[in-house]
């Protein structure tokens, strides 16, 4: 039992260092996430039933699940959408941290507004280049 305390605490310290709720509740509100983070996309997938998954390694800030983020498209366009679960080697984290290899599962995103080359940002961030 005191081992699981410990990992607990540990999560919970983790998320609250890296600006990250551990709210994973379907329908949470979502929250501005980390003005640094973007990550460029290098593919796209559709998980039926659960919808648009994008992989990508973050090139900065920290991504979180709740977050609202935009897609930059290479034209210029942003969508704005939340992300609603990460994973990193078969874990589903509450966050991801630069240089991290993720799969980010978006909302309310069909696979034909996200390709390849786009990027994810902060939503209403300029994109760093």
């Amino acid at each position: 039992m005191k081992k699981a305390t410990l990992i607990l605490a540990v999560c919970l310290l983790f998320g609250a260092l890296a600006g990250c709720t551990t709210n994973k509740t379907p329908g949470a509100t979502a929250q501005q996430g980390d003005p640094s983070f973007q990550m460029l996309v290098e593919d796209t997938f559709t998980i039926t039933g659960r919808g648009t998954v994008v992989t990508g390694i973050i090139d900065a800030g920290t991504l979180c699940v709740n977050d609202k983020i935009d897609i930059v498209k290479m034209s210029g366009e942003r969508i704005t959408t939340v992300v609603a679960g990460i994973e990193i080697s078969g874990e589903m984290p509450d966050s991801a941290t630069a240089g991290s290899a993720v799969g980010v599962l978006l909302k309310n995103i069909d696979s034909t507004q996200i390709e390849a080359g786009d990027w994810l940002t902060a939503a209403g961030t300029s994109l760093n280049s």
